[in-house]
């Protein structure tokens, strides 16, 4: 019975048109040239930063400008269209996986063992 409810579950979600949407933006993503080069990019500019904090505190001007070259690279990522409709996208679909875990575990929220 469970594993019924459990599956059905899964399908919905699987048939949901917020989740079907982000699917087919990932796919797009995955596609794109420019979203390649832009993420390779900004995984650079995170990996030398973090490379810069094993030296520099992160209050230091080095590592400000590096801090700085990271947010310009995902600035940069994050100006386009097809990110912007990824982002919208995925929040819908986090808000949908959010209410069901509120409706699936909410009741045992409160639920606490105690020694005896």
């Amino acid at each position: 019975q469970l594993y019924i409810l459990v599956t059905n579950l899964k399908r919905s979600i699987e048939n949901d048109g917020r989740v079907i949407e982000l699917n087919n933006i990932e796919k797009d993503l995955e596609n794109n040239t420019t979203i390649k080069v832009l993420s390779f990019k900004m995984d650079n500019a995170c990996r030398e930063y973090n490379d810069i904090l094993k030296i520099y505190p992160s209050d230091s001007p080095i590592a400000k400008q590096y801090l700085s070259k990271l947010h310009e690279a995902k600035k940069e990522l994050d100006k386009l269209d097809i990110v912007k409709k990824y982002n919208k996208s995925y929040r819908l679909v986090k808000e949908m996986y959010d209410e069901i875990n509120k409706q699936l575990f909410y009741p045992f929220s409160g639920f606490n063992c105690k020694k005896r």
